[in-house]
């Protein structure tokens, strides 16, 4: 049987920086676009067309 060494407890400690770090890389501020819906797909995706003429399929 080994005695415990001090890195040990820093395991757990990186385990969850390296979580925060990675939820931080993947999360997105919310971006808002204002448009008219010209169809609706499936109950839950629509077609989205924006003021400046683009066309955008937006899940919900």
């Amino acid at each position: 049987m080994q005695a415990p060494s001090s890195r040990d407890g820093l395991r757990p400690a990186i385990m969850l920086l390296l979580c925060f770090i990675a939820g931080q890389a993947v999360a997105a501020p919310p971006a808002t676009t204002a448009g008219k819906v010209v169809s609706v797909h499936d109950g839950d995706t629509v077609t989205v067309r924006t003021d400046d003429g683009q066309t955008l399929k937006v899940r919900l």
